[in-house]
């Protein structure tokens, strides 16, 4: 039985993706309580095995949610989660930010390629190698990168660039 908090008021809660609360109205999982108070549901399997069972026998969200004494946004919600429901929109927005990184990636690899070019430049003109590392990394090369230019690590270049 899902125990119920008569105290409870609309609250900030630290986000849990297994505790659903709501500022609307949603109607109690207590009996004798009355339509309106405030409620916290915490999802356990056996309420996931009933969400499931109910759909499965075929009724909708909006009996399924009067059923189990909740709203029908929390059952359809919750039932897309536990289904693994994934939406043409969220596979185009992963698309999109994958899309997005690897052109930052590529980007950020084609700045630093130019940047070690000149970098390998100063060096062999007779500039110090400490200072050509500083310069190389004020332009936007990462010591790691730096550091794999001189097979050495990215805290020794670090080391090196800052004159220690």
């Amino acid at each position: 039985m899902v125990q119920c908090d008569r105290r409870a008021r609309p609250t900030e809660v630290p986000f849990n993706r297994n505790v659903l609360t709501s500022r609307w109205q949603i109607s109690s999982l207590c009996a004798n309580e009355p339509l309106g108070m405030l409620t916290m549901l915490t999802w356990t399997d056996r309420l996931d095995a009933k969400l499931l069972k109910l759909k499965k026998d075929g009724l909708s969200f909006a009996e399924i949610a009067e059923k189990m004494g909740i709203t029908r946004n929390m059952a359809l919600g919750r039932f897309q989660r536990i289904s693994g429901v994934v939406f043409p929109s969220q596979l185009e927005r992963r698309r999109m930010r994958a899309a997005a990184a690897k052109l930052k990636k590529d980007t950020q690899l084609r700045k630093e390629t130019e940047i070690v070019k000149k970098m390998k430049a100063a060096i062999a003109a007779g500039t110090d190698k400490g200072k050509a590392m500083k310069q190389a990394h004020l332009a936007g090369a990462t010591y790691v990168t730096i550091g794999a230019v001189f097979g050495i690590s990215h805290v020794r270049a670090y080391q090196i660039a800052n004159g220690r």
